[in-house]
């Protein structure tokens, strides 16, 4: 069955500000130290599904079901919406979307980042699957467009290594401990410096984030290996105008081997007509 612990409607509007809430609450005082809810939901027991919060919204025009909002330009760290999943469950997801339904366009989780400083729309801290992907190419996208005349000489250029990750930074950055093959982004950025990109990376653990501490942070280059695949596609069709064109000086070598193969034999031929002895 269903048990309600807390079960609110309402019907009432602000006409002031054009809203309506079924719960609003609000926590104020002054203590740094101090963990703030507004809202503190605890399920448990045994049962077939659990939810700390189940919204429901329905309407004509943009539905949110859950929304966070965080303001104040003193906080150190701020998080609309924070998921955190820990225990012995087989699956765990801090944060799962699905987007459903028919037509339209569907986003199960969309993330966008606006302002100044270091930005990012997603950024995580470990492996990524994704079972397609794309980048924005479409040439109404552009402006300023050239053909790239030659990448070869600069793909040359860069040093393919074998290395390990150091160990005193791979838990930190969650890097992989196993052998890896790649580039030096100091290399990198001396001939394709486009695309290297400085990424500023906490520290803290998630925990320690969320109860406000504060802590260094490691400053460090990447590479978007991507971005190579132009310049890769550049460089083989500049090699193959190298392989045609050696190849037609071969077929011309080719030609004129031939044809002086065969003036020698005739020549050969020639000569041991004129010694025949039994020639009449």
């Amino acid at each position: 069955g269903n048990f309600q612990a807390l079960t609110v409607s309402s019907n009432n509007r602000n006409n002031t500000t054009n809203t309506a809430y079924a719960i609003q609450s609000s926590v104020t005082f002054d203590d740094n130290q101090a963990i703030k809810k507004a809202a503190n939901l605890n399920v448990s027991g045994d049962g077939l599904l659990h939810y700390g919060l189940d919204a429901t919204v329905s309407g004509s025009t943009t539905i949110t079901g859950v929304r966070g909002h965080v303001l104040g330009s003193s906080a150190i760290n701020s998080y609309g919406v924070y998921g955190d999943s820990e225990g012995s469950s087989t699956n765990k997801y801090g944060v799962y979307g699905v987007a459903r339904g028919n037509g339209g366009v569907k986003y199960g989780i969309y993330g966008t980042v606006s302002g100044t400083g270091t930005s990012y729309a997603g950024y995580f801290n470990g492996n990524v699957f994704s079972t397609g992907s794309y980048l924005p190419s479409d040439r109404r996208l552009k402006t300023d467009i050239r053909t790239v005349t030659s990448s070869l000489d600069r793909i040359q250029q860069l040093q393919v290594k074998s290395y390990r990750y150091d160990k005193n930074l791979m838990e930190i950055i969650n890097l992989d401990d196993r052998e890896q093959t790649g580039l030096i982004a100091q290399e990198v950025e001396d001939i394709f410096p486009e695309l290297i990109k400085e990424i500023h990376h906490s520290t803290l653990s998630p925990e320690e984030i969320m109860t406000g501490a504060t802590g260094q942070h490691i400053d460090f280059k990447s590479v978007n290996y991507v971005g190579l695949i132009p310049h890769l596609i550049k460089s083989i069709q500049e090699q193959q105008i190298q392989i045609d064109r050696l190849k037609a000086v071969n077929e011309k070598l080719t030609a004129s081997y031939e044809l002086l193969m065969g003036m020698q034999e005739l020549t050969m031929q020639t000569k041991l007509s004129n010694t025949d002895p039994y020639k009449p």
